[in-house]
């Protein structure tokens, strides 16, 4: 029976779903802009200042991507956009334009800079 009961924990715990970012506290507040040209200078300083932390975002929305997870994806510098794949689907999406604030966990640039467990603060 523990046995069980120890196997259940366990696939529970794995198969359980990150934590969406939103009530993390953030230890950077910058605006997309920002952080893609922050990228764009220098890819290696950029993953040494932001790479794992919780970034609060501002920004307008370019477009969002359906799907698994949701992506709202922000203008950026240049062609570098920031890329935030929503934890939580939020109760009213904004459109395209909107600006927006969100929070999420930087996990560097690939081709654009993404931040994961994502959710939209305003």
């Amino acid at each position: 029976m523990a046995v069980v009961v120890t196997g259940i924990f366990i696939a529970l715990e794995v198969f359980r779903p990150p934590a969406s970012a939103a009530g993390e506290e953030a230890a950077y507040i910058l605006t997309a802009q920002e952080l893609a040209a922050a990228y764009a200078v220098d890819e290696q300083a950029g993953n040494e200042k932001f790479l794992g932390k919780i970034l609060q975002v501002s920004g307008e929305i370019h477009e969002i991507e359906g799907g698994t997870p949701l992506t709202v994806v922000l203008n950026g510098q240049g062609v570098t956009r920031v890329r935030v794949e929503l934890q939580v689907d939020p109760n009213h999406l904004p459109e395209a334009g909107s600006e927006v604030i969100v929070k999420g966990s930087c996990s560097g640039l690939l081709l654009d800079v993404v931040l994961n467990n994502g959710a939209i603060i305003e």
